[in-house]
């Protein structure tokens, strides 16, 4: 058997070093993604032909009957976040931004509905920022 020195050690370490290192530097990338991803409705703007779950959780924050919810941002997605906007004394426009997100992470956690609680949750509302005045 063939007796190993340090310098031979080393090289049969540095696979296993190698892969321990990118395992570990993709486990962090999935934290911070993970995180991102949460956070990722209430940091954009969406208004007609928006589309996907962060559109279904405004449906359902803005009042939209909640098993209607297709995540399809159209006209009653619309008119249902602009009455919603002249309800808290905003425009009218129909369009979600930074202000108008505040206002239905509010109605998500005042609402006694359970779903747009977790819808709030989910579109990455937090307590803090559902304040009532946009």
């Amino acid at each position: 058997m063939k007796k190993l020195n340090n310098f031979g050690i080393a090289h049969l370490l540095i696979p296993v070093i190698a892969v321990v290192a990118i395992a570990a530097i993709g486990g962090v990338y999935m934290l911070v993604s993970s995180s991102a991803a949460s956070k990722g409705c209430v940091s954009r703007t969406f208004s007609s032909g928006s589309s996907g779950g962060c559109v279904k959780y405004i449906q359902i924050m803005s009042g939209w009957h909640p098993t209607k919810a297709d995540g399809e941002y159209g006209i009653n997605t619309k008119n249902s976040v602009a009455v919603l906007q002249g309800n808290y004394g905003m425009s009218k426009d129909g369009v979600v931004g930074k202000k108008t997100w505040r206002m239905l992470c509010y109605n998500g956690y005042t609402k006694v509905s359970g779903s747009a609680q977790k819808a709030a949750k989910k579109a990455g509302c937090t307590k803090a920022m559902a304040t009532k005045t946009p």
